[in-house]
């Protein structure tokens, strides 16, 4: 996987991670220094990361929020990315109970 750098995001080493039995990896981000007049396709406050597979969403990191990215790049030949978060001040509270949903993932057939 390519890694890039954001000049108005703060993420950690990847760390490795399994999802339903297929290998990725997880990391997690801030929004840090965003200019005061900033202004994406999400509006004020949030940063443009990338579009859906429909490329009609666009999905956003606000500010005072942390986000925890898994991606898994070959989920029957797809990467599949799944982002969960909430206040920074929240997160360690409720990334716990998220991380139960994830890992209830399986993979079917189709």
């Amino acid at each position: 996987m390519e890694s890039g750098h954001h000049p108005y995001l703060q993420t950690e080493e990847p760390e490795p991670v399994k999802v339903g039995g297929v290998k990725g990896v997880q990391f997690d981000v801030l929004v840090k220094d965003l200019p005061q007049d900033y202004y994406g396709m999400c509006g004020r406050e949030c940063v443009d990361i990338f579009s859906l597979s429909n490329g009609k969403q666009i999905v956003l990191f606000k500010e005072a929020n942390k986000r925890r990215v898994i991606v898994l790049e070959d989920v029957k030949g797809e990467t599949v990315t799944i982002d969960y978060g909430g206040l920074a001040s929240d997160f360690d509270k409720v990334a716990p109970e998220a991380r139960k949903v994830v890992d209830s993932v399986k993979w079917g057939d189709s």
